[in-house]
């Protein structure tokens, strides 16, 4: 019987460490857990200021990674200066969205391009 009581003492205690676990993961989920997004960069439309606004909302969203994504499809530009797709001012401010992704340590990053 002791061992009966034994058995089922440390059954429970192991699965109430086990609720423990999973309840702190879904509080506060590991990077593996968290979503990623998908980024559109339309058409040029992009600023530093616009890029730091997006990677800290995404960060307080909880946004665990996100695909870059530079497409045209006849956007209307909106921005002052339309940074073109691979010109040295675009490759600056996809350096410094890298930068930014690099010190907030959890988001993953990915590039593509559509024409």
């Amino acid at each position: 019987m002791k061992k009966l009581c034994f058995f089922l003492f440390t059954l429970i205690s192991i699965f109430s460490q086990a609720q423990d676990e999973v309840y702190k993961n879904f509080i506060n989920p590991p990077a593996a857990a968290k979503p990623r997004v998908w980024w559109h960069w339309m058409n040029g439309n992009i600023t530093k200021e616009g890029i730091r606004k997006d990677m800290e909302w995404m960060e307080k969203s909880g946004i665990g990674g996100l695909m870059n994504f530079d497409a045209n499809l006849l956007t209307p530009v909106v921005v002052k200066k339309k940074l073109v797709y691979m010109s040295p001012e675009w490759k600056e401010a996809f350096k410094f969205t890298t930068e930014l992704a690099k010190q907030k340590n959890e988001i993953a990053f990915i590039i593509m391009k559509i024409y």
